[in-house]
């Protein structure tokens, strides 16, 4: 049994796991290398072009997910682990989203859709509430002026959510934002913004309920549920 196991550790592990092991020795190795001098002075990253190596591996053994999903959270406990003020926790957050987004596109990743704020954030303190939609209205903004790149890539921008209960200028550089990146189509972000799955769902279903009354109708099906959710089509392969 156990030259079986050693046997099985020796040869039957498909190369791309066998990457995944190797990854911190390769790490370390090329972070003490002439190399790894080399690629700090050419300003290249050693993690990067290793995981750029793995994610090839993986690739070319299969389909890579189209749609990822990422919910954001623990923005606040960084931030109270560094003994900064819970709020300097967001921006942070946004900036690792924009690496992410990084990864997601070495990856071959086509959709990302981001849980940012939820209906239920609206319960939290008016100030941190403030200081988030602050936020996400200075980013609006920025997208809405300069567009989103990401490696090179212009991703399009799409804001989901019930935008009724967010205030008004955030409405609006949302809009702008859409507007600004409607025509790229390579990638897309959809930003889910005063949103929860639960109320999406519950409007889904008044709204077919309400046009079934409409229009006299006694069947209700799942293609029909589906066509008034807000992110369609629902295909996103991994949370």
């Amino acid at each position: 049994k156990v030259q079986m196991e050693h046997d099985w550790l020796l040869k039957g592990l498909p190369k791309e796991q066998w990457l995944f092991l190797l990854l911190p020795l390769l790490c370390f190795l090329l972070s003490h290398s002439p190399l790894g001098r080399l690629f700090r002075f050419l300003h290249v990253s050693t993690p990067r072009a290793l995981r750029q190596l793995i994610l090839a591996a993986v690739c070319s053994h299969g389909r890579s997910p189209r749609h990822i999903a990422f919910i954001m959270d623990g923005n606040r406990r960084w931030a109270r682990s560094v003994g900064l003020e819970t709020y300097a926790g967001h921006p942070k957050g946004f900036e690792k989203l924009t690496q992410v987004l990084r990864w997601c596109h070495e990856a071959r990743v086509e959709t990302v859709s981001v849980y940012a704020f939820s209906i239920e954030n609206f319960k939290r303190s008016e100030r941190e509430v403030t200081l988030l939609m602050d936020l996400a209205e200075t980013k609006f903004q920025d997208m809405a002026d300069k567009g989103f790149v990401v490696d090179g890539i212009e991703v399009r921008i799409k804001v989901l959510g019930d935008l009724d209960l967010v205030r008004p200028s955030v409405l609006v550089a949302a809009q702008r934002a859409e507007q600004a990146t409607a025509m790229h189509s390579e990638r897309t972000m959809n930003v889910c913004l005063a949103y929860t799955g639960r109320d999406e769902i519950a409007q889904a279903v008044a709204r077919v309920v309400n046009n079934a009354r409409t229009e006299g109708s006694t069947t209700i099906c799942e293609t029909e549920l589906e066509s008034h959710f807000l992110c369609k089509p629902l295909d996103v392969d991994l949370i």
